[in-house]
């Protein structure tokens, strides 16, 4: 069997300059990227951005999860013998809510399906919604940031205690904003 040379000739495709936006000559600066289209003769680069907007919403969802099972599956809560079961039935409460939260959160990000406004609102929504009750719970009658039993007090920056509630309200908020609103924004271009 004989092969055609002219069939195995292979020609170089050279990207397009990144100042013209035509084909490079040889040792001109280059645009070069993993995935490129041809169209009519000239080369022209597909950019692959991060999406940022969702990598941020996806670290709240993720960082809510692990750190409710570090800070709650642990001789302070769910070990710790001085608590009642009923108490523990809440702690294991606490853990399965922050770790179904992320799940949601994360699903409606990238699970199958077209990205949308509404799955980007709701994800946005369900990774924040394990912090937003902190707040109001401080208000309830004997309820305490910090275990008496296993004091370990939070840190101090500037008089102001650094707890979940605060690190939440520093972190988690501005976060998600800046994960929706980077993300919505890339939704729309």
């Amino acid at each position: 069997m004989t092969v055609d040379p002219q069939l195995l000739r292979l020609e170089p495709v050279r990207p397009a300059c990144s100042h013209s936006g035509r084909v490079c000559p040889p040792g001109e600066e280059q645009v070069t990227t993993p995935a490129q289209t041809i169209t009519e003769g000239t080369v022209t680069p597909r950019v692959r951005r991060w999406p940022v907007g969702k990598l941020l919403t996806s670290a709240v969802a993720l960082a809510t999860a692990v750190g409710a099972i570090s800070a709650d599956y642990n001789e302070t809560h769910i070990f710790n013998p001085t608590w009642t079961a009923h108490g523990k039935f809440h702690d294991a409460q606490t853990i399965t809510l922050a770790g179904t939260t992320a799940a949601i959160s994360l699903w409606q990000l990238w699970g199958p399906g077209t990205p949308s406004r509404s799955r980007l609102h709701w994800a946005a929504v369900f990774g924040g919604l394990f912090w937003a009750p902190q707040v109001p719970a401080l208000f309830f009658p004997g309820t305490a940031v910090v275990d008496p039993d296993h004091p370990t007090q939070p840190f101090t920056w500037h008089h102001i205690p650094v707890n979940q509630v605060t690190g939440g309200a520093v972190t988690v908020v501005p976060l998600l904003a800046a994960g929706y609103l980077l993300a919505a924004r890339r939704l729309r271009s």
